[in-house]
C-alpha cells in the first residue's frame, strides 16, 4: 500500500546580502518581490487572475519588510498590512540569517524591530523561519519567545 503525503511549500524569496549580489542590490529586489506579491494578490482577489487564488507569500525575516516599508507608497503599506492580516503575508521575525556569534542583546534588538510592527498594527506575529545553512541554537528560540 502507498502512504500518502501531504507537502507543504513555503513561497518566499531567499535573503543572501553579499552572496549573490552587493546589499543595495539586493534590497531593492525584495521591495519589488513584495510590491509583486502585493500585485499578484490584487489580481486574484479582483477576478482578473482567479488561477492565482489561494496565493501566499513568507517574508523570510524582517529586513525585507522594513525596506519595503521604507521604499513604496502609503498604498502599497496599507495594502501589505491588510494582507498580513488577512493570513496571505506571512512575517518571520528574524531580522537576516545570522550566525550564532551574534549576541542575545542584538538578537533582543533585530526581533524588537518586528514586535513592534506587529503592535503598531495589531498583528499576531510569533513565529520566525530561518531558511540557510547556518541554523540556530535553542538560544535563539529562548529570544524569540520573549
Amino acid at each position: 500500500m502507498k502512504k500518502k503525503w501531504t507537502l507543504y511549500l513555503i513561497h518566499h524569496s531567499h535573503t543572501d546580502i553579499g552572496y549573490t549580489d552587493r546589499q543595495e542590490k539586493i534590497e531593492r529586489y525584495h521591495v519589488d518581490y513584495i510590491k509583486w506579491v502585493i500585485d499578484i494578490l490584487d489580481a486574484a482577489r479582483n477576478g482578473s487572475k482567479k488561477e492565482w487564488e489561494g496565493y501566499k507569500w513568507t517574508c523570510e525575516n524582517f529586513w525585507q519588510v522594513e525596506n519595503f516599508l521604507e521604499n513604496c507608497d502609503e498604498e502599497y503599506k496599507r495594502k501589505f498590512t491588510k494582507y498580513v492580516k488577512a493570513g496571505l503575508i506571512d512575517i518571520s521575525l528574524t531580522y537576516l540569517n545570522m550566525t550564532e556569534l551574534v549576541d542575545n542583546e542584538i538578537l533582543d534588538q533585530k526581533f524588537q524591530k518586528g514586535r513592534e510592527y506587529a503592535e503598531r498594527n495589531q498583528l499576531d506575529l510569533n513565529s520566525a523561519m530561518t531558511a540557510d545553512i547556518n541554523g540556530f541554537s535553542w538560544g535563539y528560540a529562548e529570544t524569540l519567545g520573549r
